[in-house]
């Protein structure tokens, strides 16, 4: 039989409602965020699809009215990463949806603008893990250092952050201050705004916040080598000990033969829409 419980704040600012298996949990600003997510389930609202590096998602830019929205679906969410420690995380601090919602939404009430608004996350649960998940989000309106649109078996293609590199570290620094982080902190998780800021989207939040923030770091300076600001002692002490560790590591394997595949080859184009001159990213 299918439960069905009233909206519960247990969360300033988020309603949760339970619907069968089904979690929904969406801010409170006015807005219908449920009734947009079972329109667009049932096919009356639309969009234009965009592409996703993940086998297991999709995404769609939705207008509604003067608003736009991006919707993202997930499935098989508990198969993505089975690893003994991540579920254990799971199982004591929750999911990595209703941690999002969460703690995105504390950030922007003190000020974070560099973030993507999320408005609703719903979670189809097995006990305490999700196994497909619907995120509506934000839409920032900019340009996107990946080709946007999904065309299918289509390559994907990245354009050359180039000087862009700089604000995209800075916008991660600000996102640290603000106790978020990205944990995939790729160039196509950055939107430049016709302001001339940098946004990070599409967060993952799969672990603690702090070594989150540490794999932003070390991702910057490994993939585009690029260092993103520290601010915080303990972060720059984890920096070095997870850094030392995963050259360690990867030194061991290089010695046993048994090194990761290699990523795969990227299309790069350069791009030339951007602002002339990028302006500093907000900070708090």
């Amino acid at each position: 039989m299918t439960s069905q419980l009233n909206s519960v704040v247990i969360f300033p600012g988020i309603a949760t409602e339970y619907e069968g298996l089904w979690r929904t949990q969406w801010k409170e600003d006015g807005f219908d965020y449920p009734g947009l997510l079972k329109d667009f389930q049932s096919g009356r609202v639309t969009g234009q699809r965009l592409v996703t590096g993940s086998p297991y998602r999709t995404v769609h830019r939705v207008k509604v009215g003067q608003r736009e929205f991006v919707i993202k679906t997930d499935s098989n969410v508990s198969k993505i990463d089975k690893r003994l420690e991540k579920r254990l995380f799971v199982m004591f601090f929750g999911t990595q949806y209703s941690r999002l919602i969460r703690k995105t939404a504390a950030a922007i009430n003190k000020g974070c603008q560099v973030v993507q608004d999320i408005y609703l996350v719903s979670e189809k649960m097995e006990g305490r893990h999700c196994q497909e998940a619907y995120i509506i989000a934000e839409y920032i309106a900019g340009h996107s250092f990946i080709r946007e649109e999904y065309q299918e078996g289509a390559e994907v293609v990245f354009r050359r952050p180039g000087p862009w590199l700089v604000n995209m570290a800075e916008s991660l620094a600000t996102l640290h201050d603000y106790g978020l982080a990205s944990n995939d902190s790729i160039i196509s998780n950055f939107i430049v705004t016709p302001q001339g800021e940098v946004k990070v989207i599409d967060l993952t939040l799969n672990g603690p916040m702090i070594i989150c923030q540490v794999n932003d770091i070390l991702k910057m300076r490994r993939s585009y080598q690029t260092e993103v600001p520290v601010r915080s002692p303990i972060r720059r002490v984890l920096v070095g000990i997870v850094g030392f560790w995963n050259s360690l590591r990867y030194k061991i394997r290089k010695l046993r033969g048994k090194l990761p595949a290699p990523p795969p080859k990227k299309i790069w184009e350069d791009y030339n829409q951007f602002p002339e001159r990028p302006e500093r990213t907000s900070k708090k």
